[in-house]
């Protein structure tokens, strides 16, 4: 499961909850059930929350909703056992995220992890 995050500013609680998440490795091991439960647990929730916090533009909050739309369609594909698609929506989701740090200036904050 992903950390619990301290309290902390929006930008360093994001890095802290999405940092380490395990689904990308489970995808790997071809674990489709915990990719679909990694996706419906807390961290979620937390992560849109600290989201909206830092999305200042309509831009930001567009970017933002993708990720969501992103992790959402993940969960979905995952828990129906296709693991090519699932593949396939994880990069999206990895696409998203990035767009939506860049945007944010998020970025290089998250570099190296």
């Amino acid at each position: 499961a992903p950390c619990a995050p301290k309290r902390q500013t929006p930008r360093s609680q994001c890095r802290h909850i999405l940092f380490p998440c395990p689904a990308g490795s489970q995808l790997e091991a071809g674990d489709l059930k915990g990719v679909s439960a990694n996706l419906s647990s807390g961290w979620v929730g937390e992560f849109e929350r600290a989201t909206s916090v830092l999305d200042a533009s309509d831009a930001e909050k567009a970017k933002a909703v993708a990720i969501f739309d992103s992790i959402s369609s993940l969960r979905d594909i995952a828990s129906k056992g296709d693991l090519r698609g699932s593949k396939q929506q994880y990069v999206a989701l990895v696409a998203a995220l990035n767009e939506w740090a860049i945007s944010t200036g998020l970025a290089k904050d998250l570099r190296g992890l």
